[in-house]
């Protein structure tokens, strides 16, 4: 969801831009918000893939704070 409002703020910017200015420009603008973009849904696809492969202990291993207790 967070993603899709953000591609239509850009939409709505870059047809702004487009209004008045050169085609080349509004190309290069649109390619350098897209790879922006792009690098980070894939940082944020990792962040969640690496929070996901978090193992728990499990073992039945008291630890020395338990046993101080």
């Amino acid at each position: 969801m967070f993603i899709m409002i953000i591609l239509l703020h850009l939409q709505r910017t870059i047809g702004d831009i487009a209004s008045i200015a050169e085609k080349k420009v509004v190309q290069n603008l649109f390619k350098k918000k897209m790879s922006d973009l792009l690098k980070c849904t894939q940082n944020a696809n990792k962040v969640d893939d690496s929070e996901s492969s978090m193992q728990i202990d499990t073992s039945n291993d008291v630890s020395q704070s338990v046993l101080r207790c």
